[in-house]
């Protein structure tokens, strides 16, 4: 399984099979992101439209080759077959057709049709989420990092709290000058640990004019013990 590096709360792709073989659609659809992939199909709208708000639906897909919990989408005539993964934090269509009750080429039919292979995303559908997440993950941290640093300094002495590009939980305080950082090591949400190039990238925003091995690490943070999943970082003395 591919390593993801994730920004929003979940992010939401299509499958490239899904997109080029259900919904017959060009090539070039494949890599838009989903706001922009919604004016090609009802499907992709009604996709990027409700599962950004939950990703999950209210009626489940029995009898599919894949053992996911897998919900319908409705645009219209149209279906969509939708998974959160939660792992990964990733809503996926999976697959779509034109719903044509009893008929043969009906789209609950062609949904189970699908092997598990053709029905879960390739290790290219994941690239290309990972490769787009981290690109937002890029755009987003020195903002972040300067808000929080900004904050920690007016406020000395006092733990601040925030969430580096929306999945990295972060606290920081400003003690006589020197600067403590806890970072947690689980992406949220998601079960996945932060990823070392995106720690590196964190702990280098905080301490820009450091290398890594000035750093010291420790499990307290203005003398009081951290979580579990808690690392404190700070420059050595």
């Amino acid at each position: 399984m591919v390593h993801k590096p994730d920004t929003e709360p979940h992010q939401l792709s299509a499958t490239e099979r899904c997109i080029r073989r259900d919904l017959d659609l060009p090539r070039h659809v494949v890599a838009e992101p989903p706001a922009d992939q919604r004016k090609h199909h009802p499907l992709l709208a009604a996709f990027y439209e409700r599962r950004a708000q939950s990703p999950i639906g209210q009626e489940t897909i029995e009898g599919l080759q894949a053992n996911i919990v897998a919900y319908s989408l409705h645009a219209g005539r149209w279906r969509g077959l939708t998974w959160h993964e939660q792992q990964f934090a990733i809503v996926w269509l999976l697959a779509g057709r034109y719903h044509r009750s009893g008929e043969r080429d009906d789209a609950y039919p062609h949904f189970r049709s699908l092997t598990k292979q053709q029905l879960l995303p390739s290790e290219e559908d994941y690239k290309r989420v990972f490769d787009r997440e981290a690109h937002r993950f890029a755009e987003t941290i020195s903002r972040d990092v300067t808000a929080l640093m900004s904050t920690a300094h007016g406020q000395a002495g006092s733990i601040v709290t925030a969430r580096i590009a929306g999945r990295i939980a972060v606290r920081a305080v400003n003690l006589n000058g020197d600067l403590q950082v806890a970072v947690r090591m689980q992406l949220h949400p998601g079960q996945e640990q932060i990823p070392a190039e995106w720690l590196m990238t964190v702990l280098a925003a905080f301490f820009p004019h450091a290398a890594f091995t000035d750093l010291a690490w420790s499990r307290e943070i203005a003398g009081a013990q951290v979580a579990s999943d808690e690392f404190v970082f700070s420059l050595q003395s």
